[in-house]
């Protein structure tokens, strides 16, 4: 178990005085069932995740916008298309074996690049 660290909140410091608060967007239940689907899909499935609105298909993305009125399915890959895990799968991080085998240290992390924008 780690231990809650307390630490003073430096409320008079420069930096602190220069936060701002970020919006935050909440998902819908599709929006996170969607991501669910994702994170859960098997590699080698032959099959792509989809949202069906009556006689039409988009991707799964879609189901972020909160427009989104129809069902999830799936409906097999189309030939040359590439494997949904493939396509999706640099959105989602996993720890690397072996991560937290030592406590992280004051810098962790401080040599990963900034991230920009999901670009689908």
């Amino acid at each position: 178990m780690i231990e809650k660290e307390k630490l003073a909140i430096p409320k008079g410091a420069d930096w602190y005085l220069k936060l701002t608060a970020t919006p935050n967007r909440i998902f819908g239940e599709n929006a996170l069932v969607a991501a669910q689907i994702s994170d859960q899909w098997p590699a080698e499935s032959k099959e792509v995740p989809v949202l069906k609105f009556e006689d039409r298909e988009a991707y799964l993305y879609q189901a972020s916008f909160p427009t989104f009125g129809g069902s999830m399915g799936v409906r097999p890959l189309e030939s040359g298309e590439q494997y949904w895990y493939e396509r999706i799968k640099g959105h989602f991080m996993y720890p690397l074996g072996g991560a937290f085998a030592n406590p992280p240290t004051a810098t962790e992390g401080a040599h990963l690049p900034t991230l920009g924008p999901c670009v689908l």
